[in-house]
């Protein structure tokens, strides 16, 4: 395998050398750099030679290199002290991978000449040689040769050229050989010479040699003979350009030196190759090759097999051999019926066989012509022929001859389709109809029949009583072993054709309409015409009329109607089988007809050069032909060929109209029409009005201007008028304005000037010699100026200068005067020399001398004066026209006393800022005198910004503002003193500029600028930088010369930021602050839609023209509508050009409704504007008038789409929930007869009771301000719970009674109270009435701590609101410990309230995960005393009250362990009580939330953890007003039993438990216990409440047969209660709880005891509550279930 690298750089490019160094010709000691710049990629490498010799460095040749920032090559050669054999020709040579680029150049050294050594040179006879003598010094006069004594050339071969190469061609052996010298001589006759020795050889020459063919295994001999060259001769062997391999066995001798034998002894193919002959002497190599070839007969590399092909496909046969040479591969094929033997050539010139070089043949694509015997053949002739017989099959796939094909069929005929497939068998054909196989089928109609053919297989389809159904494709599929085909057969039941569908109205005009509707069904036959049937809505269609149509028609207009007309259509489509039925009817109305006459009085009035004020009156009603909507203003430049441009005016009245046209042409005619619109379109143009805008100034200057010089004073201006388009106006002549323009940055332009003339020509005289000037020329019409050119500047011609403008003669030697001058003021013209006059006087006799100097030298030094003689000097200037006048006279004597003088003078001078300066002090005087400087007074430091030079002159590092002002310089000796003074003037760019908007327009704004400097300079430029919001900055030059900037071609009311820079000639301000300003003009404004839209049954027309463009030209408008109650917006256009004035929206719906969206744009903005639509009915209607151009939507209460659904739903709804109701009702009431059982079968109303106590303590609750105790029960309303609507009261006995509602909820850690201001209260007021969310109610509920009781904290898991303190509650006279915390926000409330269970809603998320809120309880058992009816006299108190006992975290996990370690199982014997049924209802919502939940009374699973709550049951007996009132003074003494009681911490569980039996108890009512007691009744005869309970007996439920919220008794820790009485019940044994009660603070202040029971049910405490001192009240026994 071969493998090849090659590097890929990006933007490759060879060398080139763009700058180099050229001849030159130095001095000697002198130094020199010679540099190449170099560019290339990759970066070329550069080296140097000296006359072909490389350049390297040394102690006086540094080379080196460096790249520049454009990432060019700098390579050098720096050679410091210059020597004569230092010149020469030097070579800087580039190169990279992609080439290489060379520079010569010569550096010539003034010296003597110098000719570098040559070495000997050997040559080859018969080639030519050139020598180089390469030279130093300069300059060289000549370069000679000679050989021996003689001077070359001596003959034709030998040439000597000026630089000192000589040539000699075809060098000749014991001829041109020996020595030879060069010689060379500068022009001063000082010559040298150097010589080289040449010797000439012959190089060898080879007789030619071959090898004959060889067969393989024969010798190979061949002989290389060398029959020229000189000696020392060397002969060698190579095969393929390399030495012979030793393992092809080769023999090479050498007969002699002269002669080389190669010998193999037995060739092989590996011996195959060219074999090289090279013999080398000292003058050269030559070589002689020749080819060996070894014939090899064919044998095969791939033999040829039997193949096999799929018709159609490709197929390889091969058959590769190898041999030499190499063999020729030939394909033949037997004849098709022949015998094996008969071959033919194979046809390789077909375009699908063909063969490769290696001897495989191709064929493309398989015919069954090519199926048969085939031969290859090879052969190379050598030794005998190669060849292999193989058999190719072709396998043919299943096949149909054609691919479909269509059969016809009238209706309730019969049919055959027919299908033969060819190909190889075994094959099969399966039918498809439609998509489906006609196996899976069950239409006994159709019936298949497969049959064989010739060439395959076949199968017929029979249809019998074809449908309309039937018509479709059915597609036959023939499938073998080697492919399959499909034949598609589409069979067309012929029937008459369908009407006609969605016949519309798609345009309508006052006298046509057009129709449109789409081909249905139609038969399967061709359509041959249509028939449209119409008639006026008001006839028969009887009195129709028919219109025949084309087949191929679908859109048609029908004419000759009349306007405003409704029409009747239906449409018939025909076939060869017959008519169609009649279409659905259609129904159009024609539309108005556009106004039939102009407007009237039209007036038109110039009011500005580019407005015109317009007024006409509406045309006549009779000739409106409808309601007008505006009017349309055109106006064009008179006589022009464009098109009218419109403005659109809305129609206001019959009142006169008025619009003014802005924007005009200036001084331009125009005409203008006026054309009024209705709904249908515009009416006549009135006659035309032609009016011409007032006057302008011309806005563009002159054209051909041209200016000469004519003297030094004076210039002429030619020009030729402005455009006449441009003139607007009247041209009442022209304006020259000219400026002379300083030639230096340091001067101020002057201002204007300005000649007035009316002709095209003037001269200006009284200019300034030789100065330039700035031209500019204008028109002028009766307005103003025009514009002007730009500044043409043109020089006058020069003069003769003014005299120099000051001179100083100072004695500066003992025999010198140094005299020195200022050039003229005003030099007319370029200075080019000056004259220095001298004259004095020696013995009376005037001796004058004339010096020229150069215009560049001020100054002069007179030498060899003669000492007291007076010398007289005057300077004159020159230009090219001649000599100015004389300076003034100077007189000086030479003196050996030479004081202290300056020769430079004190100037004014202008600096640039931030640039150096020299200030001139050039002094004389002897001694040397000293020099002062001083700024404004002040001496100046020779440090910092100013130096003074040591020829006294003082340099200025950085001229700031600062710098300006007064430099003097004073020199002094003791013979005298001298100072000049120079006044410095400082140029700066200006400062930075303030810029405020001056005003604004629809397309410009006009900036005013301020500056507080302008440098020292002239402002020469202003650029203002502008942007829109979110785009880049872009920069514009302001062309004028005052403080205003306008901006134009701005966008119409758009918002830019624009700022300001300043440049003078020094430079550029820096930037002002950036201000926004916005062009004039807004967003288009809607128009109402009666203005824009023009209604019809199947399209809208839109009036463009109706919508105002806010002050910005339109731009463009994008149309979408959707039809209303959808969603989905369709585009009509995204492009409509405002100037064509109306738009339709075609194919539109009659009577539909369309939600109209169309969008304005101009360069302010876009306005979008939505309309509610509706096309009209056929009647020429609307389906809703009222709705067609509002754009509110329909009330739902009038939408029957909505309203009808909504009531059915509302009403499945309801009779959905009664069945769901009655059904829960009914499976309710057989679940759950709980029972309450009492001892000694005593049965009590609980409800009873429990109602008439809670209307006591709501009494008592008020007058304590809602201060309650946990184990109370409050007043409480009945409440029931509808699982729909949610909590909702039930009227109760106590419904009288809503001034304070309350509620004791499981651990009775808060009360629920009302609001301060509330004098009614229901009980879950805070709870959301109606709120039927399934969301978790305590999403937002975060664990408090509540009030603590004793040494006890009871969790409280609400939030708190309005908590009262203990001292707020004593200052309202409550007791401290009765403080309760009030709840807020919504959440589950579980309890038997005022007798009735009241539960939460269904389902609701549970509070802790372990034991939800909600649970039913059962209620406490209540037994009579073990003391029988002297007990049962002592009845409980009237306010007593017992709950079921709670427990903290610590007891629970101290009870959690003891279960664990002792297991016993606990019974539970319960007093049931049965419900009524909607009790029953109430107590069954959580029942299956409570299946789960172990509760407290068997630690089966997880026991409560912290702050959980559980569930407690208030039983209150029902005791009368008056009882209670009685009672309440004797209980108010009454201490609580849980008043220093211990506490739960001191109760430990029972180790052991016992299960007890299960028995069941017998009920009887109040009543009966009662009269067992003896008839008495502790209450007065009527006001004991009467009950009734069923007596029915029955099982007591064991724990494990109970519901989870059965088995769980929670449990509150007890406060004292609100009247005084109250207990505690704690987890303790019998034993411990006797010792508890024992332990009270005060056993001797209580009355109330406990009685534990005797009998062996160990699992049970009586805690017998008596009252204090009460004989009427008889005692009751609850019993609770202690775990």
């Amino acid at each position: 395998m071969e493998e090849a690298t090659a590097e890929l750089i990006l933007g490759a490019a060879p060398p080139v050398i763009p700058s180099t160094f050229g001849d030159m010709t130095i001095y000697r000691g002198t130094a020199v750099t010679l540099q190449c710049i170099v560019s290339g990629n990759p970066l070329p490498k550069v080296s140097w030679t000296l006359d072909d010799m490389p350049v390297v460095n040394s102690d006086r040749f540094s080379l080196g290199s460096y790249i520049l920032d454009s990432g060019d090559l700098v390579s050098y050669v720096n050679v410091s002290n210059i020597r004569v054999e230092d010149g020469g020709t030097y070579q800087c040579i580039a190169q990279n991978t992609h080439g290489h680029a060379e520079y010569l150049g010569r550096m010539n050294v003034f010296g003597p000449p110098l000719i570098r050594p040559m070495p000997d040179i050997t040559a080859i006879a018969n080639k030519n040689l050139t020598i180089k003598c390469y030279v130093s010094g300069y300059p060289i006069e000549s370069i000679a040769w000679e050989k021996g004594t003689t001077r070359l050339p001596t003959n034709h071969r030998q040439h000597v050229s000026a630089d000192g190469t000589l040539a000699v061609e075809n060098m000749q052996e014991g001829i041109d050989g020996g020595e030879y010298t060069c010689i060379v001589r500068n022009p001063q006759g000082q010559g040298t010479r150097s010589k080289v020795l040449v010797t000439v050889k012959v190089p060898p020459s080879i007789d030619p040699f071959e090898f004959p063919k060889l067969k393989q295994g024969r010798r190979a001999l061949a002989m290389c003979g060398v029959s020229g060259g000189d000696p020392p001769m060397a002969i060698s062997w190579q095969k393929d350009g390399q030495p012979i391999p030793h393992e092809l066995d080769a023999d090479i001798t050498f007969p002699s030196s002269f002669v080389s034998m190669l010998v193999i002894a037995r060739v092989s193919p590996a011996h195959n190759g060219n074999y090289t002959c090279v013999a080398t002497n000292p003058a050269a190599s030559v070589s002689s090759t020749a080819e060996l070839v070894v014939e090899v007969p064919p044998s095969w590399l791939i033999e040829p097999k039997d193949s096999s092909v799929v018709l159609g496909e490709s197929v390889k046969i091969n058959c590769q051999t190898d041999g030499t040479p190499k063999p020729t591969v030939v394909w033949k094929k037997q004849l098709a019926g022949a015998v094996i033997g008969h071959f033919l050539y194979v046809n390789l010139n077909e375009s699908y066989t063909r063969t490769f070089e290696n001897g495989t043949l191709l064929i493309t694509k398989a015919s069954e012509k090519d199926h048969g015997h085939y031969l290859c053949q090879a052969s190379n002739g050598v030794g005998a022929d190669l060849s292999r017989l193989v058999f190719l099959t072709i396998h043919v796939p299943a096949t149909f001859d054609e691919e479909s094909h269509e059969v016809s069929a009238e209706m309730d005929e019969s049919t055959t389709l027919e299908c033969r497939a060819r190909g190889d068998t075994p094959m099969g054909i399966v039918w498809i109809v439609g998509e489906k196989r006609l196996d899976s089928m069950s239409d006994n109609r159709i019936t298949k029949n497969d049959f064989d053919s010739d060439k395959g297989m076949g199968s017929r389809l029979r249809i019998v009583g074809t449908r309309r159904r039937d018509s479709g494709k059915y597609t036959c599929i023939a499938t073998n072993e080697y492919g399959h085909d499909t034949l598609v057969i589409r069979l067309k039941i012929l029937e008459k054709p369908e009407s006609p569908g969605h016949v519309k109205v798609n345009g309508v005009s006052s006298r046509t309409i057009q129709l449109s509707w789409k081909e249905q069904f139609d038969g399967n036959s061709k359509i041959t015409k249509y028939s449209i049937e119409y008639k006026n809505i008001s006839d028969n269609w009887s009195a129709s009329h028919l219109l025949d149509l084309p087949e191929n028609t679908t859109v048609t207009t029908i004419k000759d109607f009349h306007p405003a007309y409704t029409y009747q259509f239906r449409l018939y489509a025909e076939n060869a089988l017959g008519r169609s039925e009649s279409s659905q009817v259609a129904t159009a109305t024609t539309e108005e007809e556009v106004p039939s006459a102009a407007p009237l009085n039209i007036m038109v009035q110039a009011t500005g050069s580019q407005s015109l004020e317009v007024t006409w009156q509406p045309p006549k009603h009779s000739r409106r032909n409808g309601e007008l909507k505006g009017y349309y203003i055109g106006y064009k430049i008179l006589n022009s060929s464009s098109p009218y441009l419109h403005h659109t005016v809305p129609y206001t009245g019959d009142n006169e109209e008025q619009h003014v046209l802005s924007n005009l042409e200036k001084f331009t005619m125009y005409s203008i029409v006026v054309s009024a619109y209705n709904r249908r379109g515009t009416g006549p143009n009135t006659n035309e009005e032609v009016v011409r805008t007032l006057e302008d100034v011309p806005s563009a200057p002159p054209q051909g201007i041209k200016v000469a010089a004519i003297s030094s004073q004076s210039i002429m201006v030619d020009w030729l008028p402005p455009p006449f388009e441009k003139l607007h106006g009247i041209l009442q002549g022209y304006k020259v304005v000219y400026r002379l323009v300083p030639d230096s940055d340091m001067e101020n332009e002057s201002k204007e000037s300005i000649k007035t003339t009316t002709v095209l020509s003037t001269t200006i005289y009284n200019l300034e010699k030789y100065s330039n000037y700035s031209v500019q020329v204008l028109g002028f019409t009766r307005v103003g100026d025009g514009v002007r050119n730009e500044p043409i500047y043109i020089r006058t011609h020069e003069d003769v200068p003014d005299p120099p403008a000051g001179i100083k003669a100072l004695v500066s030697g003992l025999n010198s005067i140094t005299v020195s001058w200022l050039p003229p003021l005003e030099p007319h013209g370029i200075i080019t020399k000056y004259t220095l006059y001298m004259r004095y006087w020696r013995d009376g006799k005037e001796t004058r001398h004339q010096i020229d100097l150069p215009p560049s030298r001020l100054s002069y030094e007179a030498n060899n004066l003669r000492t007291h003689y007076e010398y007289n000097f005057q300077v004159t200037a020159w230009t090219s026209i001649g000599e100015g006048p004389g300076s003034t006279d100077l007189t000086v004597t030479p003196s050996d006393k030479i004081p202290a003088g300056i020769i430079s003078f004190g100037e004014k001078i202008h600096l640039i800022w931030n640039q150096g300066a020299v200030l001139p002090c050039k002094s004389v005087g002897f001694p040397k005198p000293n020099t002062e400087w001083q700024h404004n007074g002040q001496n100046i430091d020779d440090a910092g910004s100013m130096t003074v030079l040591s020829n006294g002159s003082l340099h200025l590092n950085e001229v700031q503002l600062q710098s300006a002002g007064n430099y003097t310089c004073q020199v002094i000796n003791h013979l005298g003193s001298d100072q000049i003074t120079h006044n410095i003037i400082v140029k700066a760019p200006p400062s930075s500029p303030a810029i405020y908007l001056l005003s604004s327009s629809s397309r410009m704004i006009t900036l005013e600028w301020k500056t507080e400097s302008n440098g020292g300079s002239s402002i020469t430029g202003k650029t203002i930088h502008l942007k829109r919001e979110f785009e880049e900055w872009h920069r514009k030059d302001v062309v004028g010369r005052d403080n205003t900037v306008t901006i134009g071609n701005l966008l119409c009311g758009t918002n830019y930021q624009f700022y300001l820079t300043l440049e003078n000639k020094i430079g550029k301000s820096d930037p002002s602050q950036v201000i926004a300003a916005r062009t004039g003009g807004r967003s288009p404004v809607k128009p109402a839609s009666e203005a824009f839209i023009v209604l019809n049954s199947t399209y809208v027309t839109l009036n463009l023209s109706a919508w105002q463009n806010g002050g910005c030209p339109l731009k463009s408008f994008v149309i979408d509508y959707q039809i209303r109650e959808q969603t989905i917006w369709k585009t009509v256009a995204n492009s409509v050009n405002p100037s064509q004035g109306i738009f339709r929206i075609l194919d539109m719906d009659p009577g539909a409704h369309y939600i109209l969206r169309v969008t304005a744009h101009n360069e302010a903005g876009s306005t979008t504007a939505v309309y509610n639509v509706a096309t009209l009915l056929h009647i020429g209607q609307t389906e809703d008038p009222q709705s067609v151009y509002g754009e509110e939507k329909t009330a739902f209460y009038k939408n029957l789409a909505a309203i009808i659904p909504t009531i059915v739903g509302l009403l499945l709804l309801l009779i959905l929930s009664i069945v769901l109701v009655i059904f829960i009702r009914r499976r309710k009431s057989k679940q759950y007869p709980y029972t309450y059982k009492e001892d000694n079968n005593i049965k009590k109303d609980l409800t009873a009771e429990t109602a008439l106590i809670c209307e006591h303590v709501e009494k008592k609750l008020r007058e304590s301000a809602c201060s309650m105790s946990p184990e109370h029960c409050g007043a409480l309303r009945r409440e029931s719970f509808n699982s729909n609507r949610g909590w909702q009261a039930v009227p109760s006995r106590l419904a009288a009674n809503k001034d304070l509602m309350s509620d004791a909820c499981p651990y009775a850690t808060y009360t629920i109270c009302p609001p301060p201001s509330s004098s009614s209260y229901d009980l879950l007021s805070h709870l959301s009435p109606t709120d039927s969310s399934q969301d978790n109610f305590y999403h937002s509920i975060t664990p408090v701590a509540a009030p603590k009781q004793g040494n006890r904290s009871t969790p409280f898991p609400f939030p708190v609101t309005d908590l009262p303190s203990p001292e707020s509650q004593q200052q309202k006279g409550l007791p401290g410990n009765q403080m309760r915390p009030q709840f807020r926000g919504r959440n589950e409330i579980r309890g038997i309230v005022g007798g009735i269970q009241v539960m939460p809603k269904r389902n609701l998320p549970p509070a802790h995960p372990n034991l939800p809120l909600g649970r039913k309880v059962l209620p406490p058992r209540v037994t009579s005393p073990p003391g029988g009816r002297a007990l049962d006299r002592k009845r409980q108190s009237v306010l007593s009250n017992a709950t079921d006992i709670s427990s903290n975290h610590e007891e629970l996990v101290r009870a959690y362990d003891n279960y664990q370690q002792n297991p016993a199982a606990i019974e539970e014997r319960e007093i049931t009580v049965t419900v009524s049924p909607a009790r029953r209802r109430l107590e069954t919502d959580s029942e299956e939330n409570s299946a789960t939940d172990p509760g407290i009374l068997r630690f089966t699973q997880t026991p409560p953890t912290v702050n959980e709550q559980r569930e407690s049951t208030c039983i209150m007996p029902a005791y009368s007003q008056e009882e209670l009132a009685a009672h309440n003074m004797i209980t108010a003494k009454r201490p609580s039993i849980s008043s220093g009681t211990t506490t739960d911490q001191d109760c430990q569980p029972p180790k052991e438990r016992h299960k007890r039996p299960r028995r069941t108890r017998s009920q009887t009512s109040v009543q009966q216990r009662r009269s067992s007691q003896g008839g008495k009744s502790p209450r007065t005869p009527g006001k004991r409440r009467p009950s009734s309970s069923s007596t029915d007996e029955e099982r007591t439920p064991s724990p494990t047969d109970l519901p989870a919220y059965q088995r769980s008794t929670s449990d509150t820790d007890s406060p004292q209660s609100l009247l005084g009485g109250g207990v505690r019940k704690q987890r303790c044994s019998a034993e411990e709880l006797r010792h508890k009660t024992s332990l009270s603070s005060d056993p001797g202040d209580m009355s109330d005891g406990l009685k534990v029971s005797d009998d062996d049910d160990s699992s049970r405490i009586v805690i017998n509550i008596e009252g204090e001192a009460e004989e009427e009240d008889k005692g009751y026994t609850h019993r609770y279930t202690i775990v």
